[in-house]
């Protein structure tokens, strides 16, 4: 049984960021009437019912109306999942994100990788909104100055924060390890290990963090719609062509 539905909206993004599994921008925004047809599909024929949804890209605020369509649509679909969330690298105008709120989204996620004091006061405006929980996604594999700082924002203003694993590196031990010595600060830190992640506790600053293992296989239970409006259910299908 699947849990969760990703909807990839677009490829297209404003960065280039080198870190980046996506190969090519060239994509199409998918467009509500695709995704009616799609959404009609799993939850009529297939019956299915989400625990969460993601919408993800590329950058999916470059088309901040066609955004709003599609978080519109997912929420009257599917009005009784709570956790809705976007993905987003933290480029559009806080009053943007903000809006989201009146389309059902819950959750927001943004990529911080270090110093980065516009978006950081972006991220604590918006946690403090009481409208959203706010994750920061966080490059693993960089120095550990900018990682320790990236924890140590995030642990002090109560942000989720997620270390995410270069898809092209699958030593997630070696990743594991440098944190819970190097930026949490201390090496008797909990570690709960999953198949997909790991999460660390930091009982004395009462915080936790979670990274992710990029396995071989990435079939994360979700069912995917990809701009196209092509349904498929393995994650594989999504980056094989990036890396």
């Amino acid at each position: 049984m699947k849990e969760g539905l990703r909807i990839v909206a677009t490829y297209q993004c404003n960065r280039n960021c080198k870190f980046c599994y996506q190969a090519s921008k060239e994509s199409p925004y998918l467009d509500t009437e695709t995704l009616k047809k799609c959404l009609d599909y799993l939850k009529f024929t297939k019956n299915f019912i989400p625990i969460y949804v993601t919408i993800q890209g590329g950058e999916v605020t470059i088309d901040m109306e066609k955004l709003r369509e599609i978080a519109k649509l997912v929420d009257y679909y599917y009005p009784q999942v709570f956790r809705k969330s976007i993905t987003s690298n933290g480029d559009a105008d806080v009053n943007d994100y903000e809006s989201l709120a009146l389309y059902g989204i819950t959750h927001l996620s943004f990529s911080l990788h270090g110093k980065n004091k516009k978006l950081e006061d972006k991220l604590k405006y918006l946690a403090k909104s009481g409208f959203f929980t706010v994750r920061v996604n966080c490059f693993a594999h960089q120095s550990l100055e900018n990682l320790r700082y990236v924890y140590d924002f995030c642990a002090s203003n109560k942000i989720q924060l997620t270390f995410c694993e270069d898809l092209r590196n699958k030593i997630v031990e070696d990743v594991t390890d440098k944190i819970v010595r190097f930026v949490v600060g201390y090496s008797d830190a909990e570690i709960i290990r999953h198949k997909f992640q790991h999460i660390i506790i930091d009982n004395k600053r009462k915080f936790r963090c979670w990274i992710y293992k990029h396995l071989d296989s990435y079939d994360y239970n979700n069912y995917i719609i990809l701009p196209t409006g092509k349904i498929v259910d393995n994650f594989d299908l999504v980056i094989q062509s990036k890396l």
